[in-house]
């Protein structure tokens, strides 16, 4: 549950929602998700997995396409 403010200003960013149909949640939105796969994490049978890419160096996730 600490990742949910950088998690949050993620999906804030434009470029993350460049190509999408949808608008950006909301940070409320956010943090049920995080909830969500929190509790989901522990399952026997999880089949749903949420993977972040981040600076080897600082740790910090980036919403910049390359």
């Amino acid at each position: 549950m600490e990742d949910a403010a950088a998690i949050s200003a993620y999906v804030r960013d434009s470029a993350y929602w460049e190509y999408q149909r949808s608008e950006a949640p909301t940070p409320q939105q956010v943090e049920g998700l995080m909830q969500w796969v929190v509790k989901e994490q522990g399952s026997p049978t999880r089949l749903m997995y949420f993977l972040a890419a981040t600076h080897k160096d600082t740790g910090d996730m980036s919403a910049k396409v390359f």
